[in-house]
């Protein structure tokens, strides 16, 4: 007789069955099934950490790096909260191209647990972006200033910041290259100057070869300028060739500012292939048919967005909106937004709304995809900050993470949490850094210090690393308060000390550090003021 017993349900379907249930849908490849069942388990068990680092692992191999940055960043919350949950974060940090708050969430990870299971990977991961990010760097002075300028110009255009940007291309640093002339094109259109962007987009793309991060820049250029019909032609020639998954989507949120065409479905059913949970392209797939007046299909995509986040604020307001009295008109925007007359009502609940519809508006503002220089962002933050409930404080935290926001919105977010009286740490997390914001942490001289050790210690030996900080750790006590020449000058020699216990000449360690004898041999003999002979107790474990 055949053994059912493994398809018999139990009769007491506690947190337990719920989560040993998920895990085996994780490990079959049904992660949105798995996400569904764990939710379940956490609601019986709240206070069961093992299923929030369960939910966290679930999200990143989903491709949905801020919702286990979300979970991962709860965990943290609790005083017992595992190490881990840092090197969590450095991947999906990493994941997310954000490689300066990989490192920092790394290094975080590798402070706690120098010997932990995951340190060789968080060194590794370290290292990597260091040499990753030398091969891209031009050794030229002159090449190296535009380097900077060009990263610089767009990390601004990242924040919205186009003003600035193009100030950075004026004078000596004029556009020379027609990659640099495609990210000026780009800033051009961002600031609203179509005729300047679109003529320099189409130089650019007229003087030879463009890298494909260029081309991009380029087509958003003239989608900017209006310029639709060169815009399409260019994706055409564009998939021709074989683009990286980071620019396939860059060239879909281009594509998302344009009216629907026939060529787009084609575009968006290969991305959703390639990442079928992400957030803007299953809003896409669902406007589209939406716009098509096939309604039904478009609720079944928004629901998947809610069976993913159960709060995700576009799709829960375009769900009750289809579902009740009075659709939205079409066409809606296929880029992640609201329809109009939607938005409209969400910025009139921030302003007069309370209870549950205003957290929804707030959540709309903060986490839907609003450009972070509108004013309601900052309105959303204000009325958060005077609200007392556990629901509004994790709202505000979860805007310290989100990837879009800006610097000056995630600052106004923090102070609200310090007016509430809210428990530290403030996770905030930029494009270009992660903060753990606790007092508890060392200064910004330390911090700084910190980074250029890590950077000087990639060029000697990256296996180093894990040692090197627990050495740094051990030592901090009598660095804090110093000048960051001081902390960097002892940080140094402390380096260079390590590398000689594990039997690096001397001499070579000198040349690898690019730094004097003389320079060396001065911070030894500070940092064994400073620690009263505890780095000698070091140098000889």
């Amino acid at each position: 007789m055949p053994d059912d017993r493994q398809n018999v349900v139990p009769f007491q379907q506690d947190a337990g069955f719920f989560a040993r249930r998920a895990l085996k849908k994780q490990k079959d490849g049904l992660f949105q099934q798995a996400v569904v069942l764990l939710r379940r388990a956490m609601e019986a068990a709240p206070e069961h950490q093992e299923y929030l680092l369960d939910m966290a692992e679930i999200y990143s191999e989903m491709g949905c790096p801020i919702e286990s940055n979300r979970c991962l960043a709860r965990l943290m919350r609790r005083p017992d909260a595992p190490s881990v949950c840092w090197f969590g974060m450095a991947c999906n940090l990493f994941a997310m191209g954000n490689v300066q708050g990989a490192q920092a969430a790394a290094l975080n990870y590798l402070e706690r647990a120098p010997e932990g299971d995951y340190s060789a990977q968080a060194a590794d991961m370290i290292t990597a972006i260091h040499q990753a990010q030398s091969l891209h760097r031009p050794e030229k002075r002159g090449e190296l200033r535009l380097y900077r300028r060009d990263e610089r110009a767009a990390s601004l255009l990242n924040r919205d910041r186009a003003s600035a940007a193009l100030r950075l291309f004026q004078g000596r640093f004029a556009p020379d290259t027609p990659n640099q002339r495609a990210l000026y094109a780009f800033a051009l259109g961002e600031a609203g100057r179509k005729a300047d962007a679109a003529r320099e987009a189409r130089l650019a793309l007229s003087r030879g070869r463009l890298s494909d991060e260029a081309r991009v820049n380029a087509l958003q250029a003239l989608i900017l300028a209006g310029e639709n019909q060169r815009a399409l032609a260019l994706v055409d020639a564009m998939n021709e060739k074989e683009l990286e998954p980071y620019e396939q989507r860059r060239v879909l949120d281009a594509l998302f500012a344009l009216r629907p065409t026939a060529a787009l479905q084609p575009r968006l059913s290969q991305a959703l292939r390639l990442s079928p949970f992400d957030r803007a392209l299953l809003h896409a797939q669902a406007a589209l048919y939406y716009n098509e007046g096939d309604a039904e299909s478009a609720l079944v995509w928004w629901r998947h967005m809610l069976e993913i986040n159960p709060q995700d604020p576009v799709a829960a307001l375009c769900v009750q909106a289809v579902t009740g009295d009075a659709p939205p008109a079409r066409p809606i925007p296929l880029r992640l937004a609201l329809p109009e007359a939607l938005e409209a009502a969400q910025r009139r609940a921030i302003d007069s709304a309370e209870g549950d519809a205003l957290l929804a508006a707030c959540r709309w503002a903060l986490l839907g995809g609003l450009s972070p220089a509108d004013g309601a962002v900052y309105r959303a933050v204000d009325r958060l900050a005077g609200l007392d409930d556990e629901q509004s404080e994790t709202l505000l935290r979860e805007a310290l993470l989100e990837p879009m926001l800006t610097p000056p919105v995630k600052l106004a977010a923090r102070d609200a949490l310090i007016r509430r009286g809210a428990k530290e740490p403030f996770l905030v997390i930029g494009r270009d850094a992660l903060e753990p914001a606790s007092s508890e942490r060392a200064g910004a001289a330390v911090s700084r210090a910190l980074k250029a050790c890590v950077a000087a210690l990639s060029a000697v030996d990256g296996a180093l690393l894990p040692a090197f900080l627990e050495k740094w750790s051990a030592a901090l006590p009598r660095l804090e308060g110093r000048g960051y020449a001081c902390v960097l000058g002892c940080g140094l020699a402390l380096l260079n000390r390590l590398a000689v216990e594990n039997d690096m000449p001397p001499e070579e360690t000198i040349r690898r550090l690019g730094l004097s004898r003389r320079y060396l041999t001065h911070y030894e003999r500070k940092l064994n003021r400073l620690t009263g002979g505890q780095a000698h107790e070091m140098h000889r474990l």
